[in-house]
């Protein structure tokens, strides 16, 4: 599954650093690089048909023209906000230094679990879009997806845990 979720959008490779926190503790780099090779191995079987009916276009579609793409002023983001009310706008490749601490938090603070993984998913990419030339309502749409994950794979409190909120 996680290599299918990873084909499905080219900027999702941000989030292949988050996969460590569905991984129990203590982790070894040996079942990280398990956990990668099998969903890679996966995301290549699924985009490598497409990638060898048209090579060229297909890196023009996945790679060239995310690159290019021109600077939305009317992005719902704050780079956009900030050039709609300044002389100029924040470079277009701002999004992609921003998520380096927000995937920083997210390792040192997320749970090890599935909740935790998609919780850090929603973060990093509430942080990547806002810090984007280009977000709009759909964008958003994959960060409340990813809390109604978080949400879906939490597990209640055990009554040994002292958390029901009975006791009170």
């Amino acid at each position: 599954p996680l290599g299918l979720w990873l084909a499905t959008k080219q900027y999702l490779v941000v989030a292949v650093p988050l996969t460590v926190l569905l991984l129990p503790r203590p982790w070894s780099w040996r079942d990280l690089w398990r956990l990668w090779w099998r969903a890679g191995a996966v995301a290549l079987a699924v985009s490598l048909p497409l990638a060898l009916w048209n090579l060229p276009a297909f890196v023009r579609s996945v790679i060239t023209l995310q690159l290019y793409q021109p600077f939305r002023p009317d992005a719902l983001s704050y780079v956009a906000w900030f050039a709609r009310n300044a002389a100029s706008h924040p470079p277009t490749w701002l999004a992609l230094p921003a998520v380096v601490p927000a995937i920083a938090l997210a390792l040192w603070r997320a749970a090890r679990t599935p909740a935790g993984f998609a919780t850090a998913v929603a973060f990093v990419f509430l942080v990547f879009l806002v810090t984007n030339k280009q977000a709009f309502c759909n964008y958003y749409f994959f960060v409340i997806g990813a809390l109604c994950c978080a949400i879906a794979a939490t597990q209640p409190a055990s009554k040994e845990s002292g958390m029901e909120g009975d006791s009170a």
